[in-house]
């Protein structure tokens, strides 16, 4: 009976890709792949089972090609890591494209090294994008090219940019709820809860960070722990964040943090 494991390759060169979730954006890289799944490293925080929209960079055909997927492991915080990877997350693919297939294909084929094809003319690049290594390309003249500027502009979020008036248009009036602030859109530098307002809390910290993401959540148990468990995610207890401190219990009550319940369980 043949093996029905799906084929694995160690990338040889750097792929970059670019992530969106519903939270957060930011970049990674592409480090192995097969035909269900791939290994992202990045300094993201994404939550399990999160979709996730890919654009894997052809930096040899001067574009991108699409993928969505979903965390499945994470690889990263308290978790144990596998195979000495750096921080990031094992990927299932859910929807691909003929063209996001074939490219796959051609990863697995060359044993992670698509070489550009020498009998096709290279790509016409507009003077003014972008040629570092480290930034993405503009998409095939089959597709409709972004200019320079739209593609370096920044995307509406979340995360959103820490402004007062971002601030209150995209969070409720007088809601409680958690937040995570950053200096950049790919490394969280800050947990927080809001038992009040999340919109004046938020908005205090105009100037100390320039990026927002938050959510509303009426429980105080849940608000709780959702903070705990995101602190402890990020690193804050390994001195990742910029939280000084383990998150509070809130006044008058006698909650416990559910990680650090589960970290002294024999």
């Amino acid at each position: 009976m043949a093996n029905s494991t799906p084929r694995r390759v160690d990338l040889t060169q750097k792929v970059l890709v670019r992530i969106r979730s519903i939270f957060n954006a930011g970049k990674g890289e592409l480090l192995n792949v097969s035909s269900t799944g791939a290994y992202v490293a990045t300094p993201m925080f994404l939550l399990p089972q999160a979709r996730v929209k890919l654009q894997i960079v052809l930096r040899h055909e001067r574009r991108w090609v699409e993928a969505e997927a979903i965390v499945v492991w994470e690889n990263r915080g308290t978790v144990e890591r596998r195979d000495n990877l750096p921080p990031g997350y094992g990927l299932r693919f859910v929807d691909l494209s003929n063209d996001t297939s074939a490219v796959l294909q051609e990863l697995l084929n060359g044993d992670g090294f698509v070489a550009p094809d020498p009998m096709q003319e290279p790509a016409v690049v507009p003077r003014t994008v972008p040629t570092s290594s480290e930034k993405l390309v503009p998409e095939p003249a089959t597709q409709v090219p972004p200019t320079a500027e739209s593609f370096e502009a920044e995307h509406e979020g979340p995360p959103y940019r820490l402004r007062r008036q971002i601030v209150e248009e995209h969070t409720p009036n007088g809601q409680p709820g958690i937040f995570v602030v950053s200096y950049d859109r790919t490394q969280e530098a800050r947990v927080g809860r809001a038992d009040t307002d999340l919109r004046t809390t938020i908005a205090s910290l105009e100037g100390e960070y320039a990026y927002f993401y938050c959510e509303t959540i009426e429980s105080l148990d849940e608000r709780f722990a959702r903070e705990c468990e995101l602190f402890h995610r990020l690193g804050g207890d390994r001195g990742q964040l910029d939280n000084a401190e383990h998150p509070t219990t809130p006044l008058d009550s006698k909650l416990d943090c559910p990680v650090c319940v589960r970290e002294k369980v024999p």
